[in-house]
């Protein structure tokens, strides 16, 4: 789907929104999973960036949202996101990132939107640091 083609990006966070409770569920599990002390998470397919700055309060760390979508960018660009939130167009089939410089990847409802998803694996490992 091209969100550029649609109004979405003006009423997804109004359809996919967590209620406070439920989003802080959600950090929590993440956090259980994330690697300690992480200075770098890549948020693939951001959209609108619902996740981003959350992450980046809950684990102390950088975030990099990456969307191909300009709409839902612009979206997630308005909010209040802090200065270690950064937002980039790219796909995740071609990650505007250099090598080994993510300490993880974090993907929300986009498996189903990628059309290479081989392509897309790689270039989450060509990201990720070591170890």
């Amino acid at each position: 789907m091209d969100y550029d083609t649609t109004t979405i990006a003006a009423s997804y966070d109004a359809a996919r929104g967590y209620r406070p409770a439920v989003l802080q569920q959600w950090l929590a599990i993440i956090a259980a999973h994330a690697p300690a002390n992480s200075e770098l998470i890549v948020d693939v397919g951001c959209g609108t960036g619902r996740f981003s700055h959350p992450m980046s309060e809950r684990l102390q760390a950088r975030v990099i949202g990456i969307d191909p979508s300009l709409r839902m960018l612009a979206v997630a660009r308005a909010k209040p996101n802090g200065e270690r939130v950064e937002f980039r167009q790219g796909s995740a089939e071609k990650l505007p990132l250099d090598d080994a410089c993510a300490d993880m990847m974090f993907m929300s409802m986009v498996l189903h939107h990628l059309p290479d998803r081989l392509a897309a694996a790689r270039e989450c490992r060509r990201v990720l640091r070591s170890g």
